[in-house]
């Protein structure tokens, strides 16, 4: 696994318990991936002239959603866990 992608994975389950969420699933991720610093994304995004507002807005996690209820367990996707044994759930 890339350099990349583990900071990729990292940073999105930091952004699921910074939100109260109860599982690290593809919203986070992809904000992680949009936010990534000379990551691909942006850059694929910015070659293809897309709005860096409506990216911005793009990037909101919808809060209302996955509120951690009290003594939920915080969950990594499948395959994040597969691929990231060492992070912590």
């Amino acid at each position: 696994m890339t350099q990349k992608t583990q900071e990729a994975l990292h940073d999105a389950q930091t952004k699921a318990l910074r939100h109260g969420h109860t599982e690290v699933d593809g919203e986070h991720l992809l904000l992680a991936l949009l936010e990534l610093p000379e990551g691909l994304i942006p850059r694929l995004l910015e070659q293809t002239g897309a709005d860096p507002e409506g990216r911005g807005r793009a990037g909101r996690l919808d809060d209302r959603r996955r509120r951690r209820q009290r003594g939920a367990e915080r969950h990594l996707l499948p395959a994040a866990r597969a691929l990231t044994p060492g992070l912590t759930a």
